[in-house]
């Protein structure tokens, strides 16, 4: 997996997003994104501007870490009695070292299982909120396998949290699924 630095570069320099803004002229979205690490395609020409900015190479730009994620959320019920129910598949590969682990959890509101994720659905009639809650198992795992690298911790909860707002979306437009704009993951 490939990471962009800029969330620790701009640490290491005191700045902020906002200071880098005015100073680049890059929209504070794009700098938002490659701090969170959420853009899969930044142009060349905003690389450059910042490394020039940062007075970086490109190579300190990026890292790589031998870590691979796939993320799989499966929706398999939702009724008009507010019952939520979704199978979510993380597994993690060390790809150097050439050994992972997968996670299988079910999100299911009406179940209090060990392996159910699910703690909470709210809804104020405008946005849900799926509330999520790894078991320490899993948050052990993440740290382990990425080193104690809290930032990309948070690339694996972004990558969940993204895979399971799809799936939901997916299936609001399919018609299975008739919930408010979801504000999806908050995880604890």
């Amino acid at each position: 997996m490939i990471r962009y630095n800029l969330n620790k570069l701009l640490g290491e320099r005191n700045l902020k997003i906002s200071k880098v803004f005015v100073d680049t002229g890059i929209s504070r979205s794009t700098l938002t994104k490659i701090v969170n690490n959420q853009s899969s395609m930044v142009q060349t020409e905003t690389i450059d501007k910042l490394c020039q900015y940062l007075k970086i190479d490109v190579s300190e730009f990026f890292e790589y870490i031998p870590i691979e994620i796939d993320v799989n959320a499966f929706f398999n019920e939702y009724s008009s009695f507010g019952v939520l129910g979704m199978d979510l598949i993380i597994k993690i590969k060390d790809t150097l070292h050439n050994q992972g682990k997968e996670f299988v959890y079910s999100i299911n509101e009406n179940e209090n299982t060990e392996d159910n994720i699910f703690q909470d659905l709210k809804s104020d009639g405008k946005t849900t909120t799926l509330k999520l809650k790894f078991p320490i198992s899993f948050k052990d795992y993440a740290l382990n396998i990425t080193q104690g690298d809290y930032g990309f911790n948070r690339d694996i909860y972004i990558k969940i949290e993204n895979e399971i707002r799809n799936t939901i979306r997916k299936a609001i437009i399919e018609g299975n699924l008739v919930i408010n704009n979801v504000d999806i993951v908050e995880f604890l």
